[in-house]
């Protein structure tokens, strides 16, 4: 069984790195996906997330979007549950 986890950000550059560490730490019998959204921070969270999906050892369990622009906090939501398996 897979289980998809939804995290959309928006200027977590502080945060973000701890959060996804917590879903890419998770030993489980089946899948794990991690959908990350990013609503266009102008911090460096687009480059945090890009890191860890290169050189974590799951970071190939993330599927991330940067948004060219800002959607809010809903529409990033809604936009980035279609992308779940």
């Amino acid at each position: 069984m897979k289980v998809s986890v939804i995290m959309v950000t928006y200027n977590h550059e502080k945060y973000i790195s701890e959060a996804i560490e917590g879903i890419l730490m998770q030993e489980y019998r089946g899948e794990i996906e991690l959908i990350s959204a990013n609503d266009k921070s102008p911090d460096k969270t687009d480059t945090i997330v890009k890191e860890i999906i290169r050189n974590h050892s799951n970071g190939n369990w993330i599927k991330y979007a940067n948004h060219k622009i800002n959607l809010g906090m809903g529409s990033n939501f809604m936009r980035s549950v279609p992308k779940s398996s």
